[in-house]
């Protein structure tokens, strides 16, 4: 047997690296996790929106998976439910009815949760429409008619 120089394994070490480090490109990171977490003082003692006396369950859509997905697919929503699109970044946000069986209400809200946009009763026939809500960090989904029956209006700060 021959002896081995250095010099012959460095071209197989450099294409080894190379792929490790093209496969770690391909790799999918978790994405940030965001939990909703009651302040004392404006939502004490509940874990998900709360409206003047009312503490409203929220499903929390914070990966991209899980906002293409959103309500899709589904036949309704839990009564005093909803679902919270939370993002990464400040920007604008849209939303289209993909796949929706029921109609709507949608509710854009800036970093400090202030209600920018509401598009009330937005029904499964207006897909391909796409609706948007510019500067917004959050977007939240209720049955229609949400809006009106808790009397929310753009400049309403929610506590979540």
């Amino acid at each position: 047997m021959g002896r081995t120089s250095s010099r012959e394994f460095l071209p197989v070490v450099l294409a080894v690296s190379i792929l490790a480090l093209v496969g770690l490109s391909f790799t999918v990171l978790p994405e940030k996790s965001y939990q909703a977490e009651p302040s004392a003082g404006n939502n004490a003692g509940c874990a998900g929106l709360r409206i003047k006396e009312n503490c409203l369950a929220m499903e929390v859509a914070d990966t991209n998976q899980a906002r293409i997905k959103g309500l899709s697919g589904r036949d309704g929503l839990p009564d005093n439910s909803g679902m919270l699109f939370v993002f990464e970044s400040v920007g604008e946000q849209c939303f289209w009815m993909k796949d929706m069986r029921f109609d709507l209400d949608i509710i854009w809200t800036n970093v400090g949760k202030q209600i920018v946009k509401i598009e009330p009763d937005v029904s499964p026939d207006t897909y391909p429409e796409i609706f948007c809500g510019d500067d917004t960090l959050y977007v939240l989904e209720f049955d229609a008619g949400f809006a009106v029956k808790h009397g929310l209006k753009v400049g309403d700060e929610l506590k979540f």
